[in-house]
């Protein structure tokens, strides 16, 4: 899934003490091309061999009962013949949430020609210790201030050395920027700090004393798995599936010394015997034709049988689909009515999903990007990958059709046939859950990890197609659902979902979605309503930040300690002028009213989600039509019209809040149940004022005021426009195929079990 909702809580899983310290003492004189000592705590100040400080610290420093404290003591028979250790002294007895440790600066040190971070360790066998601990690397230099996390256990009362792949904080390898991508190892550059996290929750033992010594990074050479491998994909080109299709006949085309190449009939009839021959005489090219369709192919400069150019590749892609634009630009004269104006954006919208889907599969393809002359002309290209929170999606917008009377019963069910039957072949996770991006292609997953919120519309989709054609594909859907248990997502310590797992790391993704209002709340509704995580996760998410959290766009107002049952948690709100509201992450549409497709917020949470929904939209429009001087409204993560994606939205309704930019339709149409005139005039407004209309309906996004339009369609961003108006149009249609699952009534009443604006405890 594309959105991205920052993360807050952070932990990770465990890496266990690996073998006994010994040896003699290095300290300061290591070989900095094989190690560098941070610290050995023999030196004669607070200092580290960084020129870094230490110190403890406690989430709640006035809570005598959970505190911490760090000493360098002399020791006997120390690891390295080391004569001192720091010895940290911890307590988190509390009848409050506690948290404290020790943190270590690291001044900005450059890791990256290290690949190990290594100490030794050890419990006091007297006072007693925790068997299990959290590490942290702090990198705040960065505007996102990235924070990498590792779980020690097994813990002992004899000294042992402890190594973790630098790779394991996954945390500081910020993959949303490109230059991390070209360069992985830039991420371990300007460390800030390395932190020692006790957890009320997650220590084996709530008071004790361990010891800490030789800090050190190392070079080992070894390539440890990292978030930046990919599984192996079919070592055959895609031109294969053309070559094998005895349909098509094969000619080479031999150059004629400037003039038209002369075609002779290919003899060979065995694809791989072809190849070898084309490799002998790589002036050849393949022609390969059957009645309309041309494709040519050559020996690229991989030395592999390819397609002999990205336009022949595009064809290719273009003819797996159900169609494809025959233009860019369409101006259209659209209905008066309100309900009519509508169905024909419904009309053009299913168009996208009735064609730009892989016929054999079944599958959405993620993005289409269009040229400004011709679809397929300069800067066109079309994407066969896809992401399963795009399958759920399309699932729902099969039904959709369904509803609105674009497609008979028998199609939807031919449809839905051919996807569910591709998600029960393709590979899965040993977890039971999807991997997050597929090949339309070929079928393949095309990385290792495995993504909580894209599961989980993947299983909202499956949920909305069982009870709206439960007796054709019912059983499919339950079979697909019945496979995985979001508990492998959960982290009890902190109450939170993991953002996903690294099936090749076997470790989760050092963040936890930890806001509440914002698009994954409707995974953990599925989650709490199967039974497979506990109630308390609703009430583990974040409301509001404390106050002293400087970081956050404003200081909560109303931040008390409530109650539901036995469970605690803290309320609050924000405000902007006279609107008040419990903030998302970025201040978008998207992460504020996805879930509203699939739940009635408005009917079951009137006086939490369902009136904050109506808050952030009206507070939305009135930051962008009278604060930004924008023309119209509408922001939310999208495309960039110079290129890209990126996140925007508004800065006031977010904890951390998205910077403004360019206008994304889906947030109208999201927006349609809280503010109906509002949208519909807005909605108009883009369709006649800008050139953002295809075939498909509104393109992904535009800058008003310079007039720059990103021709690209993105499967999310459209299932959201026309989800949005099937619920619009038939009221409500998606929602009550949703809700009237058994599992629903099992957790609507945590919909109600709040009220956000409310200071009583």
């Amino acid at each position: 899934m594309k959105k991205v909702v920052a993360a807050v809580l952070l932990s990770g899983v465990a890496v266990s003490c690996v073998f006994a310290a010994s040896g003699n003492s290095v300290a300061a004189k290591e070989d900095k091309n094989v190690s560098v000592l941070v610290d050995d705590f023999e030196g004669k100040t607070s200092r580290n061999y960084l020129g870094g400080e230490r110190g403890a610290w406690s989430l709640d420093p006035d809570d005598m009962k959970a505190l911490a404290d760090a000493t360098v003591v002399t020791m006997k028979n120390g690891p390295e013949n080391s004569t001192k250790s720091l010895k940290i002294t911890y307590s988190v007895d509390s009848e409050k949430l506690a948290m404290n440790g020790v943190w270590i600066k690291l001044n900005n040190f450059d890791a990256s020609p290290y690949d190990v971070l290594e100490f030794d360790l050890k419990g006091d066998e007297a006072k007693g210790f925790t068997e299990t601990f959290k590490i942290e690397i702090k990198k705040f230099k960065d505007a996102g201030k990235l924070t990498g996390t590792k779980t020690v256990s097994n813990v002992t009362g004899s000294w042992q050395r402890v190594r973790i792949p630098l790779t394991y904080f996954n945390g500081i390898f910020d993959k949303s920027q490109q230059s991390v991508w070209k360069n992985p190892l830039s991420s371990l550059k300007n460390l800030d700090e390395l932190v020692v996290v006790f957890h009320k929750r997650a220590v084996t033992k709530k008071t004790g004393v361990i010891y800490l010594d030789n800090i050190r990074f190392v070079k080992t050479g070894v390539k440890y798995p990292s978030v930046f491998d990919r599984p192996a994909v079919p070592t055959k080109d895609k031109a294969y599936i053309v070559l094998e299709n005895t349909a098509f006949k094969r000619e080479f085309l031999i150059p004629n010394d400037g003039e038209a190449p002369v075609r002779k009939a290919v003899g060979i009839t065995d694809p791989v015997e072809i190849e070898e021959f084309m490799k002998a005489h790589k002036n050849y090219a393949l022609l390969l034709s059957s009645g309309t369709l041309e494709y040519r192919l050559h020996i690229n400069d991989s030395g592999k049988l390819g397609f002999a150019g990205h336009d022949d590749y595009m064809k290719f892609l273009v003819n797996r689909l159900g169609g494809f634009p025959s233009k860019t630009i369409v101006h259209k004269k659209f209905p008066g009515k309100d309900r009519d104006f509508l169905m024909e954006i419904a009309k053009d919208t299913w168009r996208f999903f009735d064609h730009i889907v892989d016929k054999e599969h079944g599958m959405p393809l993620d993005t289409i990007i269009l040229g400004k002359d011709k679809p397929l002309g300069e800067g066109g290209s079309v994407g066969d990958y896809t992401n399963v929170t795009n399958i759920g999606v399309y699932l729902c917008c099969v039904v959709a059709a369904y509803d609105l009377g674009f497609i008979t019963r028998e199609d939807a069910v031919s449809r839905l046939t051919t996807t569910l039957n591709a998600l029960q072949k393709i590979e899965y996770s040993e977890s039971g859950f999807v991997y997050n991006y597929y090949d339309t292609t070929w079928g393949c997953r095309t990385e290792y990890f495995v993504s909580l919120v894209d599961c989980g519309w993947l299983a909202a989709g499956l949920y909305v197609v069982k009870n709206a054609f439960g007796p054709e594909v019912g059983s499919m859907c339950k079979q697909i659902l019945d496979r995985g248990n979001f508990n492998f997502f959960y982290d009890p310590v902190e109450r939170q979902m993991w953002h996903g797992y690294y099936e090749n790391m076997d470790d989760y993704v050092n963040y936890h979605y930890g806001i509440f209002y914002a698009e994954p709340r409707l995974t953990s509704f599925i989650a709490i309503a199967r039974g497979d995580v506990e109630e308390a996760h609703w009430f583990g998410m974040t409301r509001t930040f404390p106050r002293d959290y400087t970081w956050t766009t404003q200081p909560p107002k109303g931040r008390v300690e409530k109650k539901y049952k036995d469970i605690s948690y803290w309320g609050g709100w924000y405000e902007y002028k006279n609107y008040k509201y419990v903030p998302s992450w970025g201040g978008s549409m998207f992460e504020a009213l996805m879930p509203t497709l699939l739940i009635d917020e408005k009917k079951y949470a009137p006086h939490s989600l369902g009136l904050n929904d109506a808050m952030h939209v009206k507070a939305a429009i009135d930051y962008t039509l009278n604060e930004l001087k924008y023309p119209v409204w509408g922001m939310s993560p999208s495309s960039n019209p110079d290129g890209g994606y990126l996140e925007y939205g508004v800065k006031p309704l977010g904890t951390m809040g998205y910077g403004y930019g360019a206008i994304t339709p889906h947030a109208s149409f999201l927006a349609l149940e809280f503010a109906p005139q509002e949208a519909i005039t807005n909605i108009r407004k883009m369709a006649t004022g800008w050139d953002v209309y295809g075939e498909y309906g509104f393109y992904d996004a535009f800058e008003p005021k310079e007039g720059k339009v990103a021709y690209k369609y993105l499967a999310l961003d459209q299932g959201m426009i026309l989800m949005a108006l099937d619920n619009y149009l038939n009221k409500g249609a998606l929602r009550k195929y949703f809700e009237s699952d058994p599992i629903f009534a099992k957790a609507k009443h945590l919909l109600s079990s709040e009220k956000f604006f409310s200071i009583r405890r």
